[in-house]
């Protein structure tokens, strides 16, 4: 049985697309997937999943992915109910401390829900850029699971408990193990 503990990173930047994926694995005895991933992509969840599960028969595989769009267009709208109760409530307030002051229009848009965004995100075209480096990361991954059979830490070990032995060692014993 192998291991499934593994480490993989890719990242890809392409048609104002950055997407990173990083990939850990432990030993785990049944399949245990976990995502970590912008919240406007949670439609790709079982897209994601599929892949990972084909890869990956069994062990606790922590997925996170971030991709940035630099250039993506927003929408900045004025929400003038919520900039109207600020005013209000600031207002009000003054009258009740006796300070005459108002309220800087700069120091009003900073106020939660006056000013509101919204990202024009294309969730396929993001999918399409994801997807290649979540298969590259998955495959980096799968290829360390594969060579665990021999860690430099094991070697060092076997070499140090050969030059402690009074016969001497076979040269066998320091090629990587492989299954029978």
């Amino acid at each position: 049985m192998n291991s499934m503990t593994g480490f993989a990173w890719q990242e890809r930047t392409a048609n104002d697309i950055s997407v990173s994926v990083e990939i850990r694995g432990y030993n785990n005895r049944f399949l245990e997937v976990s995502l970590s991933l912008p919240s406007w992509l949670s439609c790709l969840e079982p897209k994601i999943r599929g892949l990972v599960s084909g890869c990956c028969g069994r062990g606790r595989v922590d997925v996170s992915i971030r991709v940035r769009e630099p250039n993506v267009r927003v929408n900045v709208s004025v929400n003038a109910a919520a900039a109207k109760a600020y005013m209000e409530a600031v207002s009000k307030l003054g009258d009740i401390l006796g300070i005459d002051e108002k309220i800087s229009l700069s120091r009003l848009i900073e106020m939660e829900g006056v000013l509101e965004t919204e990202k024009n995100l294309d969730v396929e075209r993001s999918w399409n850029a994801v997807e290649p480096v979540l298969q590259e990361a998955l495959a980096t991954s799968w290829r360390n699971v594969q060579g665990k059979g021999s860690t430099p830490r094991m070697t060092y070990s076997l070499r140090w408990a050969a030059s402690n032995l009074r016969c001497k060692p076979s040269p066998a014993m320091f090629q990587p193990w492989r299954p029978r």
